[in-house]
């Protein structure tokens, strides 16, 4: 009875097989070798497609590694300079005969002037847009050549704002010192990733080259240009799409359309080709549907889709498509308190727990799938459900998104702009425009995409930022050019192009011209208030600083000390000296750092404390922020933290630093954002512990509260039952403080609170009642046990002592603790795992241990 279907499986396989071998269309990569030089050099050199400039050089050894110690002001040269790239390639008889024959360029940076056969074919002047062009006028049968000339940054961006008819305020991290152009800020004018020109957390790169794969394709018939799935009624029972296929033909035939799903043929469809007309719909259906989840929700179910072009038995055309089922929508609507701002997926409410991601590199090509893979997984660990692509960065490659597709990870996916004005002009606009459509329509089958965001910050300049915002001492007219780009052009490519998805015009906003953008009751939030007037961390849980949606926040650290030594030599190790600023790109970056250490830590007493304590001083400010965020759902429901990741070996926000190793930060983001999260708060007379709850499902068990010497003795315990209901926020505990302490002082004690269920425990959270400098910590006598495991090592550590965010690493083995900078307490010991691929029959030798006490002297 089974062979039938198998039969007509191997059939459709065979029948796909051989279309291949006879499909109509062609395709040849320039991905590879190529050469470059300055153009004003006469020395050819290998180069490597896709790739930047600056990586060729150094791989010729013209320039030394850019971001060793400090490196970056010796190639600054590279941004001023006209370089050019070329290669040969050769066209085959049967490809010169297609009737069409295009060139694709997926990434030029950025003005380019491309020529075949010393034929000029094109000139560019975007970074974010693929480009395609007719180049069958151009190359001939046999050898060819390609050349791509690229213009200086400099030069192009001088021209560009000297042709400006009014100044346009640009981004101050801007480091135009570089090039002495003074305060011109010439990525204003340039469609190039912002952070490329220097941030406050990134150097200043300006790279050029082919960034992105190159190729030319022929074909007789048609080559698909894009395909959309466009919902049309999604449910569990049954989901329906119009799949819109955009062709480029140039002949009228008729077609038929195959739709494979999961490997299994579902659908023909007939297509009579027009000349006059380029977009076609066939339909979809998916019935009893397995939906797409995000992280801590259920599965991120994805369904393989194949949409074949036959001419005949010839399959002409093919394009596949990992699509997830899922409907997500943006709730913004009017409250008690304001208007909500909240995602649904599926229907179902949920809190977003996650990071905003930057480029993971200043030189894009070195961003492989096990670097995408990394931040990925580390998000999914921490039990994130989404990211935030920032606007100063990239519209990142296609691995990206599938990534967060197959991992469960929305994106909120910022357009390419971010704190700065830019033109207003009819030429820029539509540049602009096909920008954003190229982009909307090559990410939108992904699952992940969960909101289009105008950009970042730029509302929040022109009306908040010093006094009276840019809108008190900038050129009316720099507002008219901002909202004919963010009011008008990306909503319209949004509504046009992916009308299922909300556009946001700016982060933050309240989408409210009447109202702040900064309005903590109304849209996203970005809070850096703490900063300009180093107000203490208890500020990031005032009230007045909880909003509906926090898109940003955050506090700088430097890599651990194993990651400096990457970049810098040890007469480099002091905070403030020459190597260390520079790899601080914030002005008041390192001072801020210093600052906080003293108030909560007693003095390190070197470098290395130093570095350490500036670990715990970001982790336990945005412990307190995002505890307040957690508690006050669902009036707040969402916490986006700046940032995740970082370009290149820096102090600053991100959690993980550019080698891969967590920070304590991202530990502590682990814990907080787990399905359940017990939170103890006290004040000078009460001690309150909430429980919230993330799960979709109801979770019986009970709140355990203690509280103990530094010792580990007793001082008070009590144990509540409690059952959750789904994406649950509960006080279980509220009490006068003053009888649970039975006289003992609050800085001989900690307080533990944990949530046990069927004897696991879900949550637990050490508190403190004083900073960590007011305890009376003792030496801590560590032992650890280890026993050897599939993924690593298997690590059980127990203490005689209280001690405080104990860090483990090891001696020249690579790895990943499943937990550390963890609080260890004498009554219960902590287990985790040293995951490594080493072969090492024995782990204990290799291991150290650090703790808060170790940083400072006795």
């Amino acid at each position: 009875m089974k062979l039938l279907p198998l039969l007509n499986k191997l059939s459709l396989l065979f029948l796909v097989f051989t279309s291949i071998l006879n499909a109509q269309e062609e395709s040849l990569s320039l991905d590879g070798p190529w050469e470059f030089k300055a153009v004003s050099a006469d020395k050819w050199m290998p180069a490597e497609v896709p790739g930047v400039v600056h990586l060729d050089l150094l791989n010729n050894n013209v320039i030394e590694d850019p971001f060793y110690r400090m490196n970056e002001s010796k190639v600054q040269w590279i941004g001023k300079e006209k370089w050019e790239y070329k290669r040969n390639f050769e066209v085959s008889e049967s490809f010169f005969n297609k009737s069409q024959i295009k060139l694709f360029c997926d990434g030029l940076d950025t003005f380019a002037s491309v020529y075949i056969n010393d034929q000029l074919v094109a000139i560019t002047n975007n970074m974010h847009l693929r480009y395609q062009f007719d180049c069958k006028p151009y190359v001939k049968q046999g050898s060819n050549t390609i050349k791509v000339v690229f213009d200086s940054y400099t030069e192009r961006g001088l021209e560009l704002h000297e042709a400006s008819p009014y100044p346009i305020p640009g981004q101050g991290n801007d480091k135009s010192t570089y090039e002495a152009l003074k305060d011109i800020h010439i990525g204003t004018y340039i469609r190039k990733a912002g952070y490329q020109f220097g941030w406050d957390w990134g150097p200043r790169f300006l790279t050029s080259g082919i960034w992105r794969s190159i190729y030319i394709e022929g074909n007789n018939v048609t080559n698909i240009q894009s395909v959309y799935f466009k919902p049309a009624g999604i449910s569990k029972k049954r989901a329906n799409y119009n799949i819109e296929l955009e062709l480029d033909h140039i002949t009228n035939k008729t077609i038929t359309a195959q739709i494979i799903v999961n490997g299994k043929s579902s659908s023909e469809s007939s297509i009579k080709l027009n000349k006059k007309t380029n977009t076609y719909q066939i339909p979809l259906i998916i019935k009893k549907p397995k939906l797409w989840w995000p992280n801590g929700m259920g599965e991120a179910n994805l369904y393989d889709i194949e949409v074949n072009l036959f001419e005949g038995d010839n399959l002409i055309a093919s394009h596949k498509e990992r699509l997830g089922v899922r409907t997500i929508e943006l709730v913004t609507n009017p409250d008690k308190h304001g208007s909500s701002f909240y995602f649904k997926v599926n229907g179902v409410p949920f809190f977003a727990k996650g990071a905003n991601y930057i480029p993971s590199d200043n030189f894009l090509t070195r961003v492989d799938k096990e670097r995408y893979l990394q931040t990925i997984m580390s998000s999914k660990r921490s039990h994130f459900n989404m990211l935030r692509v920032w606007g100063g960065g990239i519209y990142e490659s296609d691995l990206f998104y599938e990534l967060c597709d197959e991992h469960g990870i929305l994106v909120w996916q910022d357009f390419m702009f971010a704190c700065s004005f830019y033109p207003g002009d009819d030429a820029f606009v539509e540049n602009v425009k096909q920008e954003a459509i190229d982009n909307v329509k090559r990410l939108r089958n992904h699952a992940s995409i969960a909101l289009w965001c105008g950009n970042n910050e730029i509302e929040t300049a022109w009306r908040n930022w010093g006094a009276g915002g840019w809108q008190a001492t900038n050129d009316p007219r720099n507002w008219d050019a901002y909202v004919k780009v963010f009011h008008e052009t990306l909503p319209e490519v949004v509504a046009t192009y992916q009308p299922e998805i909300r556009y946001w015009r700016s982060s933050p906003t309240s989408d409210d011209d009447a109202l702040s953008p900064q309005d903590i009751h109304v849209g996203d939030v970005h809070y850096w208030g703490y900063r300009a007037n180093r107000l203490p961390i208890s500020e990031f849980k005032a009230e007045e600083n909880i909003p509906r949606f926090m898109s940003e926040t955050g506090f700088q650290s430097f890599p651990e000390l194993e990651s400096v030594k990457k970049f810098s030599v040890p007469s480099d190790w002091e905070l403030f000296s020459p190597v260390m600023k520079q790899h601080q790109k914030s002005a008041i970056g390192n001072a801020l750092i210093a600052d906080y250490i003293v108030r909560h830590y007693d003095a390190p007493k070197d470098f290395e404390g130093v570095i350490y304590q500036g670990q715990l001083m970001q982790s336990k400010s945005m412990r307190v922020a995002h505890e307040a965020y957690l508690r006050a759902m669902p009036f707040c429901m969402g916490a986006l933290y700046w940032q995740i990741n970082d370009c290149w070996p820096v102090a600053s926000w991100s959690t993980i630093d550019y080698y891969g190793k967590w920070k304590a930060q991202q530990y502590e983001m682990k814990r907080m954002f787990a399905p359940v999260f017990v939170a103890p708060e006290t004040t000078e007379d009460s001690l309150t512990v909430q429980v919230i709850s993330h799960d979709i499902d109801k979770i019986k068990g009970q709140l355990e509260i203690s509280m103990h010497k530094l010792d580990g003795s007793v001082v008070y315990e009590t144990s509540i039952p409690q059952t959750l209901k789904p994406n649950d926020n509960v006080m279980v505990f509220n009490k006068d403080i003053v009888p649970l302490l039975s006289g003992v002082s609050k800085s001989e004690v900690y307080i533990k609170a944990q949530f046990v269920s069927k004897r696991n425990i879900l949550s637990k959270n050490i508190h403190l009642m004083v900073p960590e400098k007011d305890l009376k910590l003792q030496k801590p006598n560590i032992t650890i046990k280890s026993k050897k495991v599939k993924s690593g090592f298997k690590l059980t550590v127990t203490t005689d002592t209280y001690t405080k965010a104990l860090f483990l690493s090891t001696k020249g083995i690579e790895g990943f603790f499943t937990d550390n900078y963890f609080d260890i307490t004498p009554e219960q010991p902590v287990s985790l795992v040293f995951e490594t691929k080493a072969e090492v029959d024995d782990i204990i030798g290799k291991l150290k241990t650090y703790s808060l006490y170790d940083s400072s002297e006795h």
